[in-house]
């Protein structure tokens, strides 16, 4: 068995998905195998991974004949994982060649509660220029050990979720739920941090590729309500109007949101992270006020230390 699975849910990813390929192929770590899953791609993707598989033992590939949606994919290679280490991989990122190797080491000098290790992550476009970096200093839990102030923590920092393609822990990530919502990278990160550590690594090892143009909230709703009906999405010619029918979804899904997260909040017990009625109160709070004021508003007004100090004194009347 190997150390690491890397799974990599894929659909339509010719332009790209070679040189991610060769990218993982070519780490400094060996010890790893490639699980890919085809959403039923149209565009000769498979044929791609056909021929990878081949060539090297360590690449298995899978294929769906209908589209499953986006988040199923995702759930399929991370259910499929047997090893002590798991990353998701998408078909278009790039990789350091340490990139592996550099998050394994770190998880042997981290917390042993880490679950998450992460490296600094650069933007490329298209053409592979490359954009801004991404730190993600706030998101380095190493000192934290209580899970509600990592909580805090994580939900008023919570903006680019890239660190979701990092080195998890097999056996935490599998305990998380996957949710077709609004911002689900982010439902997976706020569990994680309640179930233990992140940890960062000092360097830039991680390419991720993005489009120049962002697409807007409303957009981005239609995108993920269409990936869970294992639909493509295809930009709105109207994106720029807000009917009453937007504001509608868009409120919906903001409730499904938040009901996923206190869900998950209010049976933290299962999955063994022990909270009091008051810790899980508070944490539901934090929910809410993450997503509404999300950081500008925390970093500017208060550590997180002072911010859930206040916020026990204001409901419950005591620290």
């Amino acid at each position: 068995m190997a150390l690491v699975t890397i799974g990599m849910p894929v659909r339509n990813e010719r332009k790209f998905i070679s040189r991610t390929i060769e990218d993982i192929l070519n780490q400094t770590f060996g010890d790893f195998v490639l699980l890919v899953s085809d959403n039923a791609s149209e565009d000769g993707t498979y044929e791609i991974l056909q021929s990878y598989a081949q060539k090297d033992r360590r690449i298995r590939v899978f294929r769906h004949s209908k589209n499953m949606g986006s988040v199923e994919n995702f759930r399929f290679v991370r259910d499929l994982a047997d090893s002590t280490f798991f990353m998701w991989s998408a078909g278009h990122d790039r990789y350091d060649r340490t990139f592996i190797e550099k998050c394994v080491r770190k998880f042997e000098t981290a917390d042993p509660d880490t679950v998450l290790v992460f490296p600094k992550i650069q933007l490329i476009y298209e053409d592979d220029s490359r954009g801004r970096v991404y730190n993600y200093e706030k998101y380095d839990t190493q000192r934290i050990d209580d899970p509600v102030k990592r909580y805090f923590h994580v939900s008023f920092n919570a903006r680019d979720l890239r660190i979701i393609y990092g080195l998890w822990r097999t056996e935490v990530i599998k305990k998380i739920r996957l949710k077709n919502i609004i911002i689900p990278d982010r439902f997976v990160i706020s569990q994680a941090s309640l179930l233990g550590k992140f940890a960062r690594v000092d360097e830039v090892l991680f390419f991720h590729r993005e489009q120049k143009s962002k697409i807007s909230l409303i957009e981005g709703t239609k995108r993920v309500l269409m990936m869970e009906q294992g639909k493509d999405y295809k930009p709105s010619e109207s994106k720029n109007k807000i009917s009453f029918g937007d504001i509608a979804l868009i409120t919906s899904e903001v409730v499904r949101f938040l009901r996923e997260h206190v869900k998950f909040i209010l049976e933290s017990d299962k999955f063994g992270v022990k909270l009091s009625t008051e810790e899980k109160t508070l944490c539901v709070v934090i929910t809410v006020l993450g997503f509404v004021v999300r950081g500008p508003i925390f970093s500017i007004s208060y550590s997180f230390e002072r911010f859930s100090t206040i916020l026990k004194r204001e409901i419950f009347g005591a620290v």
